[in-house]
């Protein structure tokens, strides 16, 4: 079953009635027929309504069934069902969006600002992974490894998938002594950009004794 819009055909030429025929015994249908044919007229997929009936071999005393053959724009002809209860095509289904409340609108906002905030949270730990991969590597030899502030951390920057990041660390080295480090991490797509120095941290004034 095929999807299609209703729109204005693009057919110059209008229903031609004389196409339309009926069994002397179901003359009654004929304005539900013609009804049927204009619908058909207006779906994009039929140029031209080439003739139109009805289906006795489909239909049912309480749900008649219009079948309208049509030609398409390849030139081709396919016939299209008609629900004369309904008044809806069967071959060709239309789809109609249906009008969302204020309230719907709202809560579609809603879940779209949640699934892009989550999609935004997933590529800054995509990206940080990969820096912190590099990052393990360079301070596997050191000891007593202590992350300084919020681990993983939030990027500097970040735009298109690729970020800069920045932490502290404290470390020791062979003899103990106590070692302060800044390692700054960029990535670009696949490349990763690490770079390690020594931290000084901003000294703290005493405070003033009251």
């Amino acid at each position: 079953m095929l999807i299609a819009s209703l729109g204005a055909s693009s057919s110059s030429l209008a229903l031609d009635e004389s196409r339309l025929w009926l069994p002397g015994s179901y003359v009654t249908h004929y304005l539900k027929l013609k009804e049927a044919a204009l619908l058909v007229e207006e779906l994009e997929r039929c140029k031209v309504v080439l003739r139109g009936t009805i289906d006795l071999e489909q239909s049912s005393e309480d749900r008649p069934i219009y079948r309208i053959l049509c030609r398409q724009e390849n030139n081709k002809t396919y016939n299209e069902m008609v629900d004369g209860s309904t008044m809806e095509t069967l071959t060709t289904r239309v789809v109609v969006e249906d009008k969302l409340s204020a309230e719907e609108l709202e809560q579609k906002r809603l879940e779209e600002e949640k699934r892009l905030a989550e999609e935004l949270k997933l590529q800054k730990l995509n990206a940080w992974s990969q820096c912190a991969e590099v990052l393990n590597k360079k301070v596997a030899l050191m000891d007593a490894v202590e992350w300084i502030g919020d681990y993983p951390p939030e990027p500097d920057e970040f735009a298109d998938g690729n970020g800069l990041f920045t932490v502290n660390f404290n470390a020791k080295d062979v003899y103990q002594q106590a070692l302060k480090y800044r390692a700054t991490c960029r990535t670009l797509n696949e490349d990763v950009q690490l770079r390690i120095k020594k931290r000084v941290d901003p000294e703290i004034p005493p405070s003033k004794a009251p």
